[in-house]
């Protein structure tokens, strides 16, 4: 059986019930590449995915190829599913596919999905009916397989909204058209490309100007065109949450996914998974297993995380172990997420600490686990370090098993990294993720300022911040290349070789108070800048810091001045921004020997010339978790109140209020 979906404008949570419940159980799917990226989350792990999607201008697999397939797929699978971008009856070429099924006597059904041609326009404000100003509307296909010429053939004033499909590339003859055919030229008109997308953008203008603008405003398919008075509408709540519209890119679990989900958009968000973490059990299952078996033997259960709260009890229950063995067992957790995942099973957990860090649960493991009791801890083989060395210097009988693993991968929405308002990391080993992912893609030097706009990134606790926290130090400089009749002039060069050190420029401390270093700490010295010119000091905490160059290159002027630098949040009237700094070392003179080969030449380089080279630019830059820093306030039934904060450098600061559980 196949089954054609419309999986709608490209909002997951627009499928139908009926096409998500069909899609959660097929055995294949073949997919498009509009609207169903998210989607394709949710099928079983062992389902077969088969890409067909075209792009305007670089069709991936032709129509012909992609009823080959379907044919194919419904010949080896007995559950297939055709998942398709909006409507498959709305110019998805469903009809042709359907033909191709009743001459291969193949069965089928049609599930339908909500049209883009409706819907996109309808969240940004814009009806394509509304009483007195449109009392129809007409869907029309920008372009046919016949050619440009006969797309436009068809194109007629309408007495209500015209709404043009796949017609980015022939907006301007369209526009010519409809004047042609008596549109106004001052009729309203509104593009809008990557609706409901990542990159989500909207150009408003009339029929006589909007080609410029779609021009100038750089926009891509795909694009939805709408043309008519309703077209200049902006039916959105004004008093809409401030982060209405934004695409947050998250790099988390599907639990952590689901549970952020309701939070950001009730406020109007959406979320996009770009990295999805997922499990991997670990060799010490077997030690695990010994471990279930001898329960007898532990006082103490300590979680870190719901992960190994729940492949724990899973490894219990495939044991076959009673629950009264867990009668003299007492439980630890970290936090309120993982003292909920725990009363799920059944138990409820003798010590939270007040802080929800690994390094709070080890201090306060080490004031109640009494002499003699021993401790197992199933945790992440990624685990902080922190927990096991503060346990051992406390010599605290703790058995540490790294039960599983969390691995991340690339997911169909990673195409649109450039396009997120926000990306948000649930946890350290998702930075990591993320980076090695950047790597595989070939961009290890990415910048999230680098595109049309700034991408805020965003942390879920102190550690994750941390593993975000860098200074990124460059070295550049210039070398005296010739002379240009009146000036000399310079090529700007990477400086490898330079070296530098980082001193505390105030006493630094850790998010629970703890003192990591007084003012005029060494904290890393020797710092050498590589081929590129830049070398990275990582993993520091929130505060203040000092860079010096220390050592002067062959040829280049060393700077001297030392650079303070503050790695900090201001929390003050709702705000929360970050510093960085830059040193700009001005052009220094040099002395030139000069030695002319002739007295006519205006070049006072020939003769012999040694390159001068000249200190130019070092820079600072901070590379941090600059949004979603989350501020602990009031404790409420043993689950903490949290704020969370976004901060957006295009806008005001964004602020909301929720009950957010910290360790997802």
């Amino acid at each position: 059986m196949v089954y054609l979906i419309g999986a709608g404008p490209g909002d997951p949570g627009l499928i139908t019930y009926k096409g998500l419940q069909i899609l959660k159980s097929c055995d294949a799917v073949i997919y498009d590449r509009l609207g169903t990226g998210e989607l394709l989350d949710l099928v079983r792990s062992d389902c077969t995915k088969i890409y067909v999607g075209k792009q305007a201008g670089a069709h991936y697999k032709k129509q012909e190829e992609i009823n080959r397939i379907l044919v194919e797929t419904a010949g080896k699978y007995e559950k297939v599913v055709r998942l398709k971008g909006g409507d498959s009856f709305v110019f998805g070429r469903g009809g042709e596919e359907i033909l191709t099924l009743q001459e291969a006597d193949i069965p089928f059904q049609v599930i339908p999905g909500v049209t883009s041609a409706i819907a996109v326009p309808e969240v940004l404000g814009i009806p394509v009916t509304h009483r007195e100003m449109s009392r129809s509307f007409h869907v029309i296909t920008g372009h046919t397989k016949k050619g440009e010429a006969d797309a436009l053939v068809n194109i007629h004033k309408q007495e209500g909204t015209s709404v043009f499909l796949m017609g980015l590339s022939n907006l301007e003859p369209i526009m010519q058209r409809l004047r042609e055919e008596g549109e106004s030229a001052e009729t309203p008109v509104s593009v809008i490309s990557n609706g409901m997308l990542p990159g989500e953008t909207i150009v408003r203008g009339t029929v006589g100007t909007i080609g410029k603008l779609v021009l100038k405003n750089e926009l891509v398919s795909p694009a939805i065109i709408v043309v008519g008075q309703t077209a200049a509408c902006t039916m959105k709540d004004k008093k809409r949450s401030a982060i209405d519209g934004c695409k947050i890119g998250v790099v988390g679990t599907a639990v952590f996914r689901e549970k952020l989900r309701g939070l950001l958009e009730e406020k109007g968000a959406s979320l996009f998974s770009i990295c999805d973490m997922h499990v991997k059990t670990c060799p010490d299952m077997g030690r695990l297993n010994v471990a279930i078996q001898n329960l007898s033997d532990y006082r103490w259960i300590v979680f870190t995380s719901q992960n190994g709260i729940r492949l724990f009890f899973d490894r219990v229950r495939a044991c076959a172990v009673d629950l009264r063995k867990f009668a003299d067992i007492r439980f630890a957790v970290v936090g309120s997420g993982c003292a909920q995942a725990l009363e799920q099973y059944g138990f409820y957990a003798d010590y939270i600490p007040e802080q929800y860090t690994t390094e709070s649960l080890a201090n306060g493991l080490c004031t109640i686990v009494k002499s003699g009791e021993k401790v197992l801890i199933p945790r992440a083989k990624e685990g902080s370090p922190v927990l096991e060395q503060i346990l051992s210097a406390n010599r605290i009988d703790a058995e540490i098993l790294s039960i599983y693993d969390v691995r991340g991968a690339r997911t169909e929405n990673w195409k649109y990294l450039n396009n997120y308002d926000a990306i948000l990391f649930a946890s350290a080993s998702g930075v990591h993720a993320f980076a090695d992912c950047l790597a595989e893609t070939g961009q290890p030097d990415w910048n999230p300022a680098q595109g049309k706009k700034r991408i805020v990134l965003g942390t879920i606790g102190q550690v994750t911040a941390d593993t975000l926290g860098a200074l990124t130090i460059y070295k550049e400089g210039e070398v005296l290349t010739g002379w240009n009749g009146s000036n000399f002039t310079y090529e700007v060069k990477k400086l490898p070789g330079a070296t530098f050190k980082v001193t505390a420029g105030a006493d630094i401390y850790k998010a629970d108070g703890t003192k990591v270093y007084s003012k005029g700490d060494l904290i890393a010295k020797n710092l050498v800048t590589g081929s590129d010119g830049l070398v990275v000091l990582t993993d520091l905490h929130l505060g203040s810091y000092v860079v010096t160059e220390t050592k002067s290159i062959d040829g280049y002027t060393i700077n001297p001045t030392p650079v303070p630098v503050n790695i900090e949040y201001k929390d003050q009237n709702v705000e929360v921004q970050y510093e960085s700094a830059t040193i700009q070392n001005t052009r220094q003179k040099a002395e030139v020997s000069v030695v002319k080969k002739d007295s006519d030449t205006a070049n006072p380089l020939d003769g012999g010339y040694t390159p001068v080279m000249i200190s130019r630019t070092m820079q600072v830059r901070l590379s941090l978790p600059k949004v979603l820093h989350f501020r602990q306030s009031l404790q409420v039934r043993m689950v903490r109140q949290h704020t969370l904060w976004i901060y957006r450098l295009q806008t005001a600061t964004i602020f909301l209020s929720h009950r957010l559980l910290m360790d997802m």
